[in-house]
């Protein structure tokens, strides 16, 4: 009677430990889709502040307008640049703006898009360039004013680390997902 009496507090026990395991893991899996939500959030809201960071620098900044209009002596020339500028500014936006919406939309339990994981990684890597060569050109880089450099340099590494903390949730949630999937077909089972 007393070895039926333990194996069955020992049966007892596993379950509660798979229980407990499994509610560690759903506790998990909502920590990184809360991230990705956040994180989405971050990306789209950065995508605005670099559409009105670039069209302010267009305009304030005296040095670049003159020297994209000095080459161009007539008005076409001039319109051409203001409309490759705002195609520049709408494509980034657009960019950021899958990314984030993404993000979002499978931190919110909806579809898996798999192009904004690749763009994430894609503008990470670009960030990163980016930093190391702002670096490396030091000098030039402060060229501009200091407190624009510094802050740009700030929101770029900013920016940056928000995107790899979106990645690396991604992957954990669909990790995580995979996992608690084949663990309750194995219970049913």
């Amino acid at each position: 009677m007393l070895k039926y009496k333990n194996n069955f507090f020992g049966v007892l026990k596993s379950l509660e430990t798979v229980h407990s395991m499994g509610e560690r893991m759903q506790s998990e899996l909502r920590k990184y889709k809360d991230l990705l939500i956040v994180t989405g959030t971050g990306v789209i809201i950065f995508s605005l502040w670099s559409a009105v960071k670039i069209t302010l620098q267009f305009i304030l900044l005296k040095d670049l307008k003159e020297s994209l209009f000095a080459a161009m002596d007539g008005m076409p020339e001039k319109v051409l640049t203001v409309i490759i500028l705002a195609l520049f500014i709408f494509i980034s936006f657009a960019v950021h703006l899958h990314i984030g919406l993404g993000a979002r939309s499978e931190g919110f339990g909806k579809e898996k898009r798999k192009a904004y994981l690749g763009l994430a990684i894609l503008e990470a890597f670009l960030y990163i360039v980016t930093i190391i060569f702002d670096i490396l050109n030091y000098s030039s880089y402060l060229s501009g004013t200091k407190a624009d450099s510094v802050v740009t340099a700030i929101i770029d590494v900013t920016m940056t680390f928000i995107l790899i903390e979106l990645i690396v949730s991604a992957f954990r949630v669909r990790r995580l997902t995979k996992r608690i999937g084949r663990e309750e077909t194995a219970e049913c089972s």
